[in-house]
């Protein structure tokens, strides 16, 4: 067994590195020409702009005024031994290693002296430079497991801060203090597991087989060729970001965690993809002729999938899942309020629609399933069916969505979960209601973003609560199992982030962009403008993370596809309608956002029984209205930054709905009100906040609300007296 020590202030009294310098300013003056690069060095270090490593680089520049460093070291410690601390001249062996940050061209000459070895920055002695990373913190641990495989018994330290890795990879561990020995082996935190170096290279190693594995199973096609190129670049991608991927530590109790959620995920993505599964089985079954490999194929299918599932929750857990808890922390009295009322009530009305009908979910009628087209053009019973939000390879996750169900999954694993420990309850059953349930949480949580962006008073908050929650989309879509409710979440969660954060780079868009493209034109949002070179460099690396995610995640597959998907989505665009039929349903679109629209009960275009919007014929008035006063208000409040992108949202909608014309075809723009309402309803509450006198203003928006409540009751009504009459359990 080894002792090890570090150098400075535990068995050297002082910084030998600082005493260094002052011994050859003292010796050399020419030393004080490097400080103009030293004192830079140190104001892009203390701002984060160059790393430790770097700024002693810049540092140790000095020793180009030196013509003799070795001369200058020897006549150093001539000087300078003495500071080495008695306590350790009494327990000193020869078995000793010093594991120190210091140069080791400095520190090498002790070897002799007092027969210990020594693990060292390596600096180069004629220019200050550094020939590997600065020897603190874990690379400490690497130094030392590159010289010896033998494990460290005691490790002495001046501070646990700075070497507090090595002082949980030692089995005992003391500190120094002026001079003093203190053991702090039962004091020091154990939660975490340092990793050696062999373990390092064995998890990358496992995450270099099991990530294209995996790739193999979720890349959406049926294409063999393009799934196995998938792997391929997979493999290679993994391959290039394994250096970048720092493994140091693993926390036991979120390792735990992590486990036993990668335990339950590896289970769900089998059921996920039991079919490409079964297709590689019946493949080595017509080779081989041994029925008996399902099973062993089956098992070597969950072992190898599990080391990236296990690594990617982990991550989730430790990178992503504070910055959510430290949101959730600040969450007001009033904001609690509304959650809790939103929950109950959306847990009353979707398991009460859950029990008498099926329309909101999967459809089935004469145990028949309708997968499209039921309550208006949804495709909420494809979407319900084959769990878009958890399967990578769903078909519905195109390239419109690319990569909803990667953003979407920790939403539904939670729900996958909560639907098992409910056991009593039919399984898709339970999860289906439970997703319906977290659509209305999703919704109310968009909300109160929303209401911390706009500029109103605290206690008018819950008239925009109100004015949210009890509008037809929000309501619609909370029920119907739709993939708009987490798009729309993830294009809130983006502004907001911008709103706080606009110096730091928005890894939001991605999930903006990546639950549906169109969300790409918040590309502002990517980081604050300060110069254009600046915002397109960040928006470059977002970018090549976008594809790098899109590879990953197994959705290469949209690239190779792409004229294809194009042609198929042309279907949908309205090439063939006028501008003026199109402004027609636009206008019918903006009286839906505020009050439910007309519709009747008749066949779809597959034959089945479907709750459709009526065509409408003529310019709603109501809908000019609206966009009128959507106008007025950003007039009226223009100088406002959430009334500038909600007006900028309100011109996008005009874009994608009448000059393109998405959903025309199909007089189905209802399906991207909820997507597009927010905007307007954030300006038609601006507009009634100008309103100088409150109890005008109170008057207003409460009877606003209620004007908007009776219809969206009536129509949500018809909506389920229509599922169960059609669609029954």
């Amino acid at each position: 067994m080894i002792n090890a020590y570090d150098f400075d202030g535990t068995i050297y009294d002082g910084d030998s590195s600082v005493d260094f310098y002052f011994f050859c300013l003292k010796k050399n003056k020419k030393v004080l020409k490097q400080l103009p690069i030293q004192l830079f060095g140190a104001i892009l270090y203390l701002f984060r702009i160059i790393d430790k490593t770097s700024f002693k680089e810049k540092v140790f520049s000095f020793l180009k005024q030196i013509d003799n460093v070795d001369s200058y070291v020897e006549e150093f410690w001539k000087i300078h031994k003495k500071n080495i601390y008695p306590w350790y001249m009494k327990q000193k062996k020869e078995t000793d290693v010093i594991i120190s940050a210091s140069p080791e061209f400095l520190l090498k000459p002790l070897e002799k002296k007092f027969k210990f070895e020594v693990i060292a920055s390596k600096v180069d002695k004629k220019t200050g430079k550094f020939l590997r990373k600065n020897c603190h913190d874990y690379e400490k641990i690497t130094r030392y497991e590159e010289k010896s495989s033998k494990k460290i018994k005691k490790f002495y330290s001046d501070s646990i801060k700075s070497d507090r890795p090595m002082l949980e990879y030692a089995d005992e561990a003391y500190l120094i203090k002026k001079g003093q020995v203190y053991e702090i082996t039962d004091q020091l935190n154990k939660k975490n597991i340092i990793l050696a170096s062999k373990y390092k290279k064995l998890v990358k190693l496992l995450l270099l087989i099991s990530w294209p594995i995996l790739g193999l199973f979720m890349t959406i096609t049926d294409n063999s060729k393009i799934i196995l190129i998938n792997s391929l670049i997979i493999f290679v991608i993994v391959m290039l970001l394994l250096p970048i991927i720092k493994i140091e530590t693993i926390d036991k109790k979120k390792l735990l965690i992590a486990t036993l959620l990668a335990c339950y995920t590896d289970k769900l993505f089998l059921t996920l993809f039991s079919t490409r599964i079964y297709k590689f089985q019946d493949l080595l079954i017509n080779r081989t002729n041994i029925e008996s490999i399902r099973f062993v194929f089956y098992t070597f299918v969950a072992i190898a999938i599990f080391p990236t599932i296990l690594f990617c929750i982990y991550w989730f857990i430790e990178k992503v899942l504070p910055n959510i808890v430290k949101e959730i922390k600040t969450i007001n009295k009033l904001e609690k309020r509304f959650l809790i009322i939103v929950l109950i009530v959306a847990t009353i009305l979707s398991v009460g629609t859950s029990i008498v009908t099926s329309a909101f979910q999967v459809p089935t009628h004469d145990n028949q399933m309708q997968y499209y087209d039921i309550i208006y053009t949804s495709d909420n019973g494809y979407i319900s069916n084959f769990d878009s939000w958890a399967n990578l390879e769903n078909g519905e996750n195109d390239i419109r969505q690319p990569l909803f169900a990667l953003f979407a999954l920790p939403i539904a694993i939670p729900c996958h979960i909560a639907s098992e420990l409910l056991f009593f309850v039919p399984n898709s059953f339970a999860y289906l209601t439970l997703m319906s349930i977290v659509q209305y949480l999703l919704l109310a949580i968009t909300t109160i973003l929303i209401s911390r962006m706009i500029k109103i008073r605290e206690q008018d908050k819950k008239y925009l609560f109100l004015l949210f929650s009890l509008s037809f989309p929000y309501v619609l879509f909370g029920l119907v199992l739709e993939q708009y409710t987490v798009s729309l979440f993830y294009v809130i969660a983006t502004i907001y982030y911008y709103f706080k954060n606009r110096e730091e780079v928005n890894y939001l868009y991605l999930g903006a962009v990546g639950t549906l493209v169109t969300s790409g034109i918040l590309f502002p949002a990517i980081t604050k403008f300060k110069d254009f070179k600046n915002w397109f460099k960040k928006a470059m690396y977002l970018f090549a993370t976008f594809i790098v995610l899109l590879i990953l995640s197994g959705q290469l597959a949209q690239i190779f596809t792409l004229p294809e998907k194009l042609k198929t989505i042309n279907e949908y665009i309205g090439v063939k309608l006028s501008f003026s039929d199109k402004f027609v349903q636009f206008t019918n679109f903006l009286k839906s956002l505020f009050l439910s629209p007309k519709c009747k009960i008749g066949p779809n275009v597959f034959g089945f029984d479907s709750y459709q919007l009526t065509i409408g014929k003529t310019i709603s008035v109501i809908g000019v209205i609206v966009l009128i006063m959507t106008i007025v208000s950003f007039i009226l409040n223009r100088k406002d930054k959430m009334a500038l992108i909600s007006f900028c949202w309100v011109i996008f909608s005009f874009i994608i709905l009448v000059l393109v014309g998405w959903g025309s075809v199909e007089n189905s723009q209802i399906l991207y009100s909820l997507y597009f309402s927010w905007a307007y309803y954030i300006l038609y509450f601006l507009l009634l906040s100008r309103i100088k006198n409150r109890k005008i203003f109170k008057v207003l928006i409460v009877v606003s609300i209620i004007i908007m409540f009776i219809p969206m009751t009536m129509e949500m009504s018809n909506i389920i007296k229509f599922g169960i009459r059609y669609y029954p359990r």
